[in-house]
């Protein structure tokens, strides 16, 4: 998991509504197939745009540097402070993912600079990935650390 930026945890809660509403939907997407097998665009499209995007290598202006800080300061003040525990640290490896979706995005419009706006949407998107869970002290009484150590409990205490 370390080799990528992101990593999204799905939760699927059951919703009687939300579940409905989900089976309603893809039951008439199905049911209309014929009306929604229009393409916008080919595969062949998609990889030469791909491809072209891939071109350019986008430098990153001063304004966008500076959003870069911002946010990555604004990520490790915010995993200090917070009572919940996260499920992984802001570490400077979530500054470079940062720097790497910002070029991203800026290669998705086929810009030679990444903007400010480049890393708003790189900072929703790594800040969206950041599951916190609120995870209670783990304290273990005599008993458990008899359990732990392989020493059973016997029939006397």
């Amino acid at each position: 998991m370390s080799r990528f930026d992101l990593f999204y945890v799905l939760i699927d809660e059951c919703s009687e509504v939300v579940d409905y509403a989900i089976a309603k939907t893809i039951v008439e997407i199905h049911s209309n197939m014929e009306d929604t097998t229009e393409t916008l665009y080919s595969q062949e499209d998609i990889l030469t745009y791909i491809g072209f995007a891939r071109q350019f290598k986008p430098q990153l202006t001063v304004e966008a540097s500076e959003k870069l800080v911002n946010a990555y300061t604004q990520l490790r003040q915010r995993d200090s402070q917070s009572s919940t525990k996260s499920t992984w640290r802001i570490t400077v490896r979530q500054l470079e993912s940062l720097i790497r979706l910002s070029e991203a995005m800026a290669k998705m419009e086929c810009s030679d600079h990444v903007t400010p706006k480049h890393v708003s949407e790189a900072f929703n998107l790594l800040n969206k990935s950041i599951i916190r869970v609120e995870q209670p002290d783990v304290n273990l009484d005599d008993d458990d650390d008899d359990l732990l150590n392989g020493i059973p409990e016997t029939a006397d205490g």
